[in-house]
């Protein structure tokens, strides 16, 4: 087996032994919590903005059908 494979293979074992026998105590679970409390809510703001600019944009093209403003841009 050649030298740089061995020594790969090594890291490889090292860094997998590792993180296998690290467990998480109860700041990283509350830490991991956090994280996705704070993804859903941004997530929840980002379809929020989404439906205010839906929405925004479909009565700039009612006005725009009301008022027959064919230059009128809507985007």
């Amino acid at each position: 087996m050649d030298i740089k494979k061995l020594l790969v293979l090594a890291i490889l074992a090292a860094s997998v032994s590792m993180t296998a026998c690290e467990k998480k105590g109860p700041a990283e679970k509350a830490g991991e919590k956090i994280d996705e409390m704070a993804e859903k809510a941004g997530d929840a703001m980002d379809d929020a903005v989404d439906d205010v600019a839906d929405a925004a944009e479909e009565t700039c093209e009612e006005i725009k059908k009301r008022t027959g403003n064919k230059d009128m841009d809507c985007d």
